[in-house]
Parts: C-alpha cells; sequence; structure tokens
C-alpha cells in the first residue's frame, strides 16, 4: 500500500470535521470544551500548558482557536501574538477571560476574532460563537471526497470507529517521545485490539504505522517550506540527524535533497 497516498486520502475525507485548538490552564475548562466537541464531532486537541500548544501548531492546522488569557507560563494575549506573527494571521480566534475589563477586551481584539466573559452563565453563548465561528452546517454536507482506498479496505463500522480513534490518538500524540502506550491508553483500548486491526488491514506493526505518518505528515511541512530543524523538533526528535535518518529511510532522501528533488519536478 502506498501509505502517504492512503494518508492524503484520509485526511481530505476527515477534513469536514473541523479542527479546534484549545489553550486553557483549567482543566475543567478544557475538559468541558472537549465534550463540547466531541458531541458536535469536532477534531479537538487541548492543552493546558500554552508552551505545548505552540510547539504543536503546524502539526494540528486547527480551524478556530479557543484561548483563556490568565495562564502560565504565557499569559492569552501574548499566546495569540505569537500565533499571529510566526503562524497563522487568519485563523479566528476565540478569546475567553474571566476579566470583562473594556481594556482588556481592546488588547484582545487587537489580534483575537471575538471575546467572551468566563462564566457559566455565559456557555451557551460560547457554544453559540463557537458554532458561529466554525460555521457547523457544512458538518451536514455531503462528503464527496475519493475513498478510493478506504473502501477498499471494507471496513466494518466498529472498525472503521476504532480506525478513526486511532488516528485522533496519533495526531493528539504527534511526537515522538510519546510512546505507543500513550496513543493507546488515549484510546483507552486493548493494545491487542489496535494491534490486530492495522497488522490486518496494513501489514505493519501499529508503531510502525505511527513512525510512517509522523513523517508523512513532516514531509507536508517541508513541502511547505518549513526549516527542517523546525520540522524535526514539532514532531519530538532529538535532533535533526536523527530525523534525517528516519526521513531517508522512508522516503530515500535526505530531507534537503528530497526538497530539492520536488522543486525540480515542480519546475519541469
Amino acid at each position: 500500500m502506498d501509505f502517504d497516498k492512503f494518508f492524503t486520502e484520509f485526511e481530505v475525507n476527515q477534513a469536514k470535521s473541523h479542527t479546534v485548538l484549545i489553550v486553557d490552564d483549567n482543566h475543567a475548562m478544557t475538559d468541558y470544551l472537549s465534550e463540547f466537541c466531541f458531541d458536535h464531532k469536532i477534531d479537538c486537541h487541548p492543552f493546558n500548558n500554552p508552551l505545548e500548544a505552540l510547539k504543536s501548531f503546524a502539526a494540528i492546522k486547527p480551524s478556530l482557536i479557543i484561548v483563556d488569557w490568565l495562564m502560565q507560563p504565557m499569559d492569552g494575549l501574548t499566546f495569540i501574538n505569537q500565533v499571529r506573527k510566526k503562524y497563522d494571521q487568519h485563523v479566528p480566534i476565540l478569546f475567553m477571560t474571566g476579566s470583562a475589563q473594556p481594556s482588556t477586551q481592546i488588547k484582545a481584539l487587537k489580534n483575537a476574532t471575538c471575546f467572551i466573559e468566563k462564566s457559566n452563565e455565559n456557555n451557551e453563548l460560547l457554544e453559540m460563537q463557537i458554532k458561529a465561528l466554525l460555521n457547523l452546517k457544512s458538518l451536514n454536507s455531503p462528503n464527496t471526497a475519493q475513498r478510493t482506498i478506504i473502501n477498499s479496505l471494507n471496513l466494518s463500522s466498529s472498525e472503521l470507529h476504532l480506525f478513526n480513534s486511532w488516528h485522533e490518538a496519533i495526531n493528539k500524540y504527534i511526537k515522538t517521545d510519546y510512546s505507543l502506550a500513550d496513543i493507546i491508553n488515549y484510546m483507552q483500548q486493548s493494545q491487542s485490539k489496535v494491534k490486530n486491526l492495522i497488522s490486518r488491514y496494513f501489514n505493519v506493526t501499529p508503531q510502525e504505522y505511527v513512525i510512517s505518518f509522523r513523517l508523512y505528515k513532516a514531509e507536508q511541512l517541508l513541502i511547505l517550506g518549513e526549516p527542517i530543524q523546525h520540522v524535526a523538533e514539532q514532531f519530538g526528535y532529538s535532533n535533526s540527524g536523527n530525523f534525517s535518518n528516519s526521513f531517508k529511510a522512508k522516503y530515500g532522501l535526505p530531507p534537503l535533497q528530497y526538497i530539492k528533488s520536488k522543486r525540480l519536478v515542480a519546475a519541469d
């Protein structure tokens, strides 16, 4: 199987599920928003540490950011300034804070899309704002993307559910410093069940599948022009040499030569 072609097809078909990045050091709030996202079939990436959220930003490519103001070790205003400066100037940002002072709103709305005061009384308004920013009506539109490889696997509904959970988990634990056990624990499934699914349909071990997917995501960023060292760091490689060796094992060329070859092909 051409894994990269399969990964591309799978992600295109998953694209109708919006991706939300939640950044709040209040675990109760991230739990509440994660549950809301789950109920509405939204791909959710909660972070209680804003620095970790920034490191993972390029790999997640969120459709919406929901961010708190008062956090450690970086406050929400600094976070959204970093997002706009380094990563994305257009992604909608919903800024939350327990302080509704006009001066705070003015500061936030220089880079945020909208502002809401955090309180239980505003939860319904918060949910309405999320839906409006994501335009959730698109979730109900038919998916016309081709599913050639996916359909050929003939996954049962239960297997497809497990496989979707698997991909959600490996996207969340995309870095190399997360183990297979971390991924499967997040899924709350038995390791044997996951192993049987992956080996049956893809003829590789779960670990081999994860490595291939991580390198596929890295290849996408390299093609977009991300520096090699930066890409290696985003996926948790201890140094660019280790990343280069892994990349060459999959693609036949080290990253720099691979990028040059792609540019030559595009030029032709």
